[in-house]
């Protein structure tokens, strides 16, 4: 995908859109939230694809998704876009099955540029991206830089947008050996529509055509929540209007979308680059820190006429202070002032630290033959947990039931407010290493290759809310030190204050 394409074809799409022109690739926006974009290649997913920005692996460690919205700005300073199809020749130690997707961007050997594009679209969309690429300056220095900044409505109802990009690039040319440094990153937040939905909740009409039954019990039940269907195809159930009217009685009505995605993950690489005779050898040290999360309701999924949440009866039953009803917890607050909220919009956080090192050797034996080989090694880890983020009129919720016996804390923890931990806690180390060599051959029209590649990963999950790990020297003991636990062992007490008391983990989980 050249320059001409993305500066001509793209618009105010995301990158991977431009590739649905390329044979056996399926790009798709999803629910029609910002970022929100999703890419297969001859069927595979994303999470079988290697998706890379200057050979830099961006799949993520845990689960191999691809988010576009961390860099939904990146077209401002792209060169081009590689795909390729299948399985096939990779400079990763573990190769995605599905084929790979390489973007390059602008740098000291492309042409100077001063760019300014003003993007104007339907249902409030305004992006301006500046874009700059020195060449090559005096010195044999270059800088390239980008800033972006997107702002929508969204064409899906409350699937509204704030997005920012900004991309710094600076290259020394030292002999052969070419020095570069970099970050970017994309802090954006944007609504979103929630799960599929039945067609006809969008087009009665048209879900009869497909031959959809609408006699069912199942059908007649979301109707009876409210939930009559036939709103169009910009139809989103997930969100609705709301006055807080609590401590402020003339409060003015708000539109509230209770799933909300926001995330900020700056990328940050040093690069060094060497070449003579035939040989040349690239070394990459790249680190990512995420932060951010999204957000959902919890409780009550009552719906007004236009199948939207109705927000202000769920508010209003929050600031009557009524109780939770089992399974929940009956926790209350000794303050007549408190009010428990049944209803709140719920947090899911992922934050993480990922650093990593990839290093390739290239001989060129003749004019023909090309041999590669080298180092990619990486080390990730996440923690998640959840966090009340809108008690919607509430001054804290319970959030935990305590039938589980293997849950580490006495009820009254269970009581939360906005930014407490609540829910679950989970911590996830991930390190995975290999080695990869390739010997190529090209000819005209004809080309072939041979690949060898072998890679190790570990796995070690902790989970903050279980009962505690007892590591004793001669033993261990398995989710065994919960608030109230106490084990003895050779006249010792031991509890979950113990030194020897440790996170509940999986233990190492490694392959080859």
């Amino acid at each position: 995908i050249e320059p001409k394409m993305i500066a001509e074809e793209l618009a105010s799409q995301d990158m991977p859109m431009l590739l649905n022109s390329t044979p056996g690739v399926y790009a798709t926006q999803q629910g029609g939230g910002a970022g929100e974009a999703r890419v297969t290649i001859r069927g595979f997913d994303q999470r079988n694809l290697s998706v890379m920005i200057d050979g830099i692996p961006m799949n993520d460690m845990e689960n191999g998704w691809v988010y576009w919205s961390n860099w939904f700005g990146l077209d401002a300073v792209a060169q081009r876009t590689q795909v390729q199809r299948g399985l096939g020749a990779s400079k990763l130690s573990i190769p995605a099955v599905g084929g790979s997707m390489n973007i390059l961007t602008q740098g000291i050997s492309s042409k100077s540029y001063r760019s300014i594009k003003l993007t104007v679209g339907n249902d409030g969309l305004l992006r301006t991206n500046v874009g700059y690429n020195s060449g090559r300056l005096k010195g044999g220095w270059g800088i390239t830089a980008a800033f972006a900044y997107d702002r929508q409505d969204g064409y899906v109802e409350q699937t509204w947008a704030k997005r920012f990009f900004y991309y710094l690039k600076v290259q020394k040319q030292l002999g052969n050996h070419m020095i570069s440094m970099g970050a970017m990153g994309a802090p954006q937040s944007h609504g979103q529509r929630t799960g599929k939905q039945p067609i006809f909740m969008y087009d009665k009409a048209y879900a009869r055509k497909l031959g959809a039954n609408l006699d069912t019990t199942y059908v007649a039940g979301m109707i009876a929540s409210g939930q009559e269907g036939n709103y169009g195809r910009r139809y989103n159930p997930s969100w609705g209007t709301l006055s807080r009217d609590r401590h402020k009685p003339d409060a003015m009505p708000e539109q509230l979308n209770s799933n909300v995605n926001y995330y900020h993950k700056p990328i940050f690489n040093l690069r060094h680059f060497w070449a003579k005779n035939n040989w040349a050898v690239s070394n990459i040290v790249y680190g990512s820190v995420g932060k951010g999360g999204g957000t959902r309701a919890r409780g009550g999924t009552t719906y007004d006429q236009f199948g939207h949440l109705d927000m202000d009866s769920l508010y209003n039953e929050n600031t009557t202070g009524s109780a939770w009803v089992p399974p929940f917890d009956t926790i209350a607050v000794n303050d007549t002032n408190q009010y428990k909220s049944r209803n709140f919009i719920q947090s899911a956080i992922n934050n993480h630290y990922w650093y990593g090192l990839l290093t390739t050797v290239n001989k060129a034996f003749s004019k023909y033959w090309d041999l590669s080989f080298g180092v990619d090694a990486r080390s990730f880890w996440v923690e998640h947990y959840s966090t009340p983020y809108d008690l919607l009129g509430g001054d804290y919720a319970v959030t935990n039931s305590t039938a589980d016996p293997n849950l580490l804390f006495d009820p009254e923890d269970n009581v939360k407010r906005e930014g407490d931990i609540a829910g679950y806690r989970t911590s996830t180390n991930v390190y995975s290493g290999g080695l990869f060599a390739q010997l190529e051959f090209a000819k005209d029209k004809w080309s072939t290759f041979v690949s060898a590649s072998g890679g190790y990963n570990y796995y070690i999950r902790q989970d903050q809310y279980r009962k505690k790990d007892l590591i004793l020297a001669d033993t261990s003991y398995s989710m065994a030190l919960g608030v109230n636990d106490t084990i003895y062992r050779n006249g010792t007490a031991y509890t979950h204050e113990s030194p020897e008391a440790q996170d509940a983990t999986t233990g190492g989980v490694d392959y080859w």
